[in-house]
């Protein structure tokens, strides 16, 4: 049986990615409304990597860091473009430490365009 930490941070992972989904799928934000997207890509990608981490854990490997779980899903075959995943630690430690209009529309559009697919393609790829 599936540890019910993981099936639980999947639960979690989906409804995230549901009202991300809802965000990027808006043609036009407010910067509130920019501003709750961005902080809801956050959240997912929270829940992505800490779920990677605990599927590492249940097969005895160590994934503390972000960089260390998106590792793991490389070597797991779980993601293909690790680029992307770069991209997205790189993007996530900015919202975390500084707010800057032109980084969150940045951000923003990189969520757009890239990261929302990737979180959305991982999310279909992991064992339910």
């Amino acid at each position: 049986m599936k540890d019910q930490r993981i099936k639980q941070s999947l639960q979690n992972f989906e409804k995230a990615l549901t009202q991300l989904k809802t965000a990027v799928e808006k043609n036009s934000l407010t910067e509130l409304e920019r501003s709750g997207a961005i902080q809801n890509f956050e959240y997912c990608y929270e829940l992505c990597w800490k779920t990677l981490k605990k599927m590492a854990e249940g097969e005895g490997r160590s994934a503390p860091t972000p960089r260390k779980a998106f590792q793991y899903a490389l070597e797991a075959g779980l993601i293909q473009n690790e680029k992307i995943w770069v991209e997205m630690i790189l993007d996530r430690n900015l919202t975390t430490h500084t707010y800057d209009e032109k980084i969150a529309e940045k951000v923003y559009q990189n969520i757009r365009e890239k990261y929302y697919s990737a979180l959305e393609l991982i999310f279909k790829t992991l064992p339910h």
